[in-house]
């Protein structure tokens, strides 16, 4: 990487990407080939320069794949973090016409995948990168409370760097707020015998009514009170129900939904809210409720003075020609993972082209994936030369610097074969 950086953006392939894209995409879509498409990315990764590529799943809910391209130092400094998507259901397979790419998830989760790994494979060309180079980890994406043990699991392993990219999110702003959520269930219960209905008593069923309506005043008064660059908190009721039989008094009845909370509210006082409000419609009907709760991703703030965002934003306007604003968001981001251990993070995904389309399927136009695999490369240039001794260009170092560096993102990789 010692050539100046807009020569490395001319090595950028297109025609590759692309071609990369619709097979990924297409290996996801299968329903049993979960494994196989962690296999294959893997695979690219290793194809792409990494020193050692595998997929993980020593103690870890869902498999993961973990990869370094070796720098002079010892540390990753970069961090890519990506999603494969689950298997499911398509309408058609994958697909690429007039200078854009069709199908299911490509947006969501393949083309950040396949961007970053393009702008890996540009930088290992004249490798060793500077600094402590990068490290990429993907796992499935789908229960957030599984992601986020596995992700401290691997983060508690040393498995991380000193900055993390995720390639799945907003890509017009820079979140600097996100709302994090709590999914909630409450069951009430009626005391005594159930027998057949006589009389105008309210029931749990009036119990669990009348929380969906408290739920939803809050929600109007949530929608007043919003200051976060995030937006405001959103409630939810995703289903209720109750009752044994037609004829019978209910003894129990049950409200599920979540709750998407913001940075000055947390999780206590989220929790502490919907037990009030249980507890008086309970209350109200002669009944009582237990509420449990699940959070899925804790909210956060960014601090805008990380150079990890100064870098993103100078990145984003060499290629757009136009400024990265900061802004929130609204979907749940593992972001707060990194935070939480002292790792800057931010998210950057691809560009998303709106299509009209059953069973999922996305869009993304092979210029703006280019722009983003070029957008991944001039942050990594940035983030390594930082991460240098000296915060300057490529270090030249010698043979015994470089084979350090690749013995050890090879053991960094490799951690956990024997456990």
């Amino acid at each position: 990487m010692r050539e100046d950086v807009n020569a490395l953006v001319h090595r950028i392939d297109s025609g590759r990407m692309r071609e990369l894209l619709v097979d990924f995409v297409n290996l996801q879509s299968v329903n049993d080939r979960a494994l196989a498409a962690s296999e294959w990315y893997a695979g690219l990764l290793r194809a792409s320069g990494a020193v050692e590529a595998r997929v993980r799943h020593e103690g870890l809910i869902a498999p993961a794949v973990v990869a370094g391209f070796p720098g002079t130092m010892r540390a990753p400094a970069l961090q890519f973090v990506g999603y494969l998507a689950l298997p499911g259901p398509v309408r058609r397979r994958a697909f690429s016409v007039n200078g854009h790419v069709y199908g299911r998830a490509v947006g969501t989760c393949a083309a950040g995948l396949i961007a970053a790994a393009e702008a890996a494979r540009v930088l290992a060309t004249d490798s060793p990168l500077p600094g402590g180079g990068l490290l990429f980890l993907a796992r499935p994406i789908g229960d957030p409370s599984a992601g986020t043990e596995d992700f401290a699991r691997l983060i508690g392993q040393g498995i991380v760097g000193k900055a993390a990219v995720i390639t799945s999110g907003p890509s017009r702003l820079v979140p600097l707020e996100g709302l994090g959520s709590c999914m909630f269930q409450v069951v009430f219960t009626a005391p005594g015998e159930h027998g057949t209905m006589s009389g105008p008593e309210a029931t749990v069923i009036d119990a669990a009514h009348m929380l969906c309506s408290a739920l939803r005043r809050r929600q109007r008064a949530l929608h007043r009170e919003c200051t976060s660059l995030a937006g405001p908190e959103a409630v939810v009721v995703g289903r209720m129900g109750g009752g044994e039989h037609f004829e019978l008094t209910p003894g129990t009845s049950w409200v599920q939904g979540v709750w998407r909370f913001g940075p000055s509210r947390g999780e206590r006082s989220t929790r502490a809210e919907i037990e009030g409000l249980a507890r008086r419609a309970a209350a109200a009907c002669g009944a009582t409720a237990v509420t449990t709760f699940r959070v899925g991703r804790q909210p956060f703030v960014l601090d805008r003075a990380f150079p990890l965002v100064r870098e993103l934003q100078a990145s984003y306007r060499a290629v757009w020609g136009s400024d990265l604003p900061e802004g929130g968001c609204r979907v749940p981001s593992d972001m707060p993972i990194f935070l939480s251990h002292g790792v800057p993070a931010v998210c950057h995904g691809p560009r998303q082209v709106s299509v009209r389309a059953e069973g999922g399927e996305e869009c993304v136009a092979i210029d703006d994936l280019v722009r983003l695999a070029e957008v991944y490369l001039r942050l990594s240039v940035s983030i390594l030369r930082e991460s240098t001794p000296d915060g300057g260009s490529a270090l030249s170092g010698g043979d015994a610097v470089i084979n350090t560096a690749r013995e050890s993102q090879a053991a960094l990789v490799g951690q956990g074969r024997s456990q």
